[in-house]
């Protein structure tokens, strides 16, 4: 057996709050629990920053979000939006706004 697939390794918190998120939704949806608006990327921003809410500061704390309140080539909300779409997708859809590398 190979040590690398027997080792626990963390993840990157982005990542492992945007798992939990993925879950705790489709959890949510088992039970029949009423969901707020864009429910994974509320639950993903309150499990990365304790915040359910994305603003200037929280946007800048998400690592591979180059989102730069000067340029205001899209709003936060925008971001909200294509922030839901991806990690609802599990990855498999990157909207605009978000950079694709």
């Amino acid at each position: 057996m190979n040590a690398s697939t027997t080792s626990l390794v963390t993840l990157k918190p982005a990542r492992q709050a945007a798992l939990q998120a993925v879950l705790s939704v489709e959890e949510s949806r088992r039970l029949g629990a009423r969901l707020p608006a864009m429910p994974h990327v509320r639950t993903f921003l309150r499990l990365l920053t304790g915040n359910s809410r994305m603003n200037t500061t929280v946007a800048q704390r998400i690592p591979g979000l180059n989102w730069d309140p000067k340029h205001r080539l899209s709003s936060l909300k925008q971001v909200e939006e294509a922030l839901d779409e991806l990690i609802a997708s599990h990855g498999e859809c990157c909207p605009l706004p978000l950079p694709v590398d």
